[in-house]
């Protein structure tokens, strides 16, 4: 087996830029052939237990097999990209189906075509040929021959992540009960679903309201709703226990859009759920929420408020709080949503967290933060969190970009010390990935709040740098980038608002407070960016170092193209405006 795999590795010696030739490819499959037609040991040898004691070789043959398997897919799948990227579709189908015939003949398992075919999507990281490599996979694949499941799951899985719905879609002749599994089930469905929504049915003109025995027929009719049902069906025949709740959600989903958008739905929730019945699966909050939305879409908010009702009965981590508000009646209105947590607490349960997140989330972008805090003080801090001894840290920093970004950096730092605190005492529920950000973005609205009579902020900012550091939270090159925004900003307010001896004073003050920040960020091994370059220009001009800051342009414009150091220089020279340098910063930078 070793001496095997070195000589397909020889083949593929001194290639060029463009690739194996087909030649090379025959040859290198020609051979795996070889290496994969193993004998099976003699009887005597089993009987003798002879077999048993040689399992470190067939461990270690095991080993160059895959490794093999390696080199021949990477091969393949370089060959049929270079095909493809001259538009010679039929060259790189042919080497595709000869991979599938050989692993057809030899292994059960099709490794080599799952290799293949995994390595040839990843060349296609762009996107950019994704629909040209699909049509030479199937041209490939011929209906009759069923793909094994490794295979048809990764060129799905491939075709969703790049949002080739109409692709995924094309491989769905090629599912059967024997190769479909929980995961293609879902990118399936989920394709359908996209596929679904990106048809723009036309309005009809009259608006009725079905019966149940009308919306079956019409159902039934419905391209995309058939689909879906025969992937479920699939997918049960294959293993009753792969179907879960969100397999049966989304075909749901796709049901109830399966007739115009103006026709009123029959007023039963059994008629949604028989699926779920049948499977014997749990709803769960879910499938609820789109029957609720889809009744309230279609102008029955009353019947919606119903379906909401018997969701107030599902387990309270279960429900997904943005849906709740999307499917809400009049969800655009504060009390609609106070009245939805308030239904909680009169049933005796704390609102889940997810609900609670979901609508403070919705009043700050709505730009209602006052209501957002109230309604954190009603129910954030007795809210049920999933899994239970949490605190809903993530309302809290929404509070905080809430009230940042409408300036109010004094209930911005209030909050943000919160957020710190539950973070030190270990209640949060990993917040702290994004605590640096949280902390950029209260320094960034202290900026804006700097009037003429200096950084009436400053304590503020004091108080933020002395809060990350007590509780560890980590400074970016943003954080500092942020801290010479103020800086910077504070010179400018100083040189109109001041006679110019006290202005060359405060400025001389600040420029040696930016300096020493400076030296700290380096010290912190935080490299600058374009951004600090910006900064620091017109920050050594200023101080008499414009040795320094031709150094630094040399440094930063290195390499770039004129348009990025166009923009640097553009940036660098209105941070000099604030420093009255500009004059003597322009000659440096090769602009007059």
């Amino acid at each position: 087996m070793p001496r095997r795999c070195a000589e397909i590795s020889v083949v593929f010696d001194g290639l060029n830029e463009e690739g194996p030739s087909w030649e090379q490819v025959e040859q290198a499959l020609s051979r795996y052939a070889e290496c994969i037609r193993q004998p099976a040991p003699p009887r005597a040898a089993r009987r003798t237990g002879l077999y048993a004691e040689d399992n470190t070789t067939q461990r270690r043959q095991g080993k160059h097999l895959v490794r093999t398997c390696r080199i021949v897919g990477d091969a393949v799948a370089i060959y049929a990209e270079g095909c493809l990227r001259r538009g010679e579709n039929a060259r790189a189908a042919s080497a595709l189906s000869r991979v599938l015939a050989v692993d057809g003949m030899h292994d059960p398992g099709f490794m080599l075509s799952a290799i293949t075919i995994d390595r040839l999507l990843e060349r296609q990281a762009d996107g950019s040929r994704m629909t040209q490599t699909n049509e030479a996979l199937l041209e490939a694949v011929p209906v009759a021959a069923r793909l094994p499941e490794n295979v048809l799951h990764s060129v799905v899985a491939a075709m969703f992540r790049h949002k080739c719905h109409f692709e995924v879609g094309l491989w769905a002749p090629h599912l059967s009960g024997s190769n479909i599994s929980a995961a293609i089930a879902e990118f399936m469905l989920r394709s359908l679903r996209e596929r679904q929504r990106s048809i723009a049915r036309p309005p009809t003109s009259r608006r009725r309201e079905l019966s149940v025995d009308e919306f079956l027929g019409l159902a039934g009719t419905c391209e995309f709703n058939r689909q879906a049902r025969r992937v479920v069906r699939l997918l049960r025949r294959r293993s009753a226990g792969s179907v879960t709740a969100g397999h049966l959600a989304k075909a749901l989903e796709i049901e109830l859009a399966s007739v115009p958008p103006e026709w009123r739905l029959p007023r039963t929730v059994d008629l949604w759920l028989r699926e779920f019945r049948r499977c014997r699966i749990d709803p769960g909050a879910q499938p609820l929420l789109a029957i609720a939305s889809a009744y309230r879409s279609r102008g029955d908010p009353q019947f919606a408020q119903q379906v909401l009702a018997q969701m107030m009965d599902t387990p309270a981590e279960a429900v997904p709080g943005r849906t709740v508000v999307d499917a809400a009646p009049h969800a655009h209105s504060t009390a609609a949503l106070g009245h939805v947590l308030a239904d909680f607490r009169a049933r005796g349960r704390a609102p889940p967290a997810p609900l609670v997140t979901s609508t403070i989330a919705w009043l700050v972008d709505s730009g209602d933060v006052p209501a957002a805090e109230q309604l954190w003080r009603d129910y954030g801090c007795e809210c049920a969190m999933p899994r239970g001894g949490k605190s809903n840290v993530r309302a809290l920093a929404k509070l905080v970009q809430g009230y940042a970004r409408a300036s109010h950096v004094e209930k911005a730092a209030a909050f943000f010390q919160v957020v710190c605190q539950n973070e030190a005492a270990g209640n949060s529920a990993g917040c702290s990935a994004y605590l640096t950000g949280l902390l950029n973005t209260v320094l960034r609205s202290s900026i804006h709040t700097v009037d003429a009579g200096g950084p009436s902020t400053a304590r503020y900012d004091l108080l933020l740098l002395r809060l990350a550091v007590e509780h560890g939270v980590p400074l970016d090159v943003a954080t500092y980038n942020v801290l010479f925004a103020g800086f910077s900003r504070a010179a400018q307010v100083q040189a109109q608002a001041r006679p110019d001896g006290l202005a060359a004073a405060q400025l001389s003050k600040i420029a040696r407070a930016m300096r020493g920040l400076y030296e700290h960020m380096c010290q912190q091994g935080i490299v600058p960016n374009d951004v600090t370059v910006a900064h620091l220009l017109p920050l050594w001009v200023f101080l008499g170092r414009a040795d320094l800051a031709a150094v630094l342009w040399e440094q930063c414009v290195y390499g770039r193209t004129r348009h990025k150091s166009g923009q640097i220089r553009i940036h660098a020279l209105a941070q000099a405006r604030r420093w009255n340098v500009e004059d003597r910063l322009r000659p440096l930078l090769g602009t007059r």
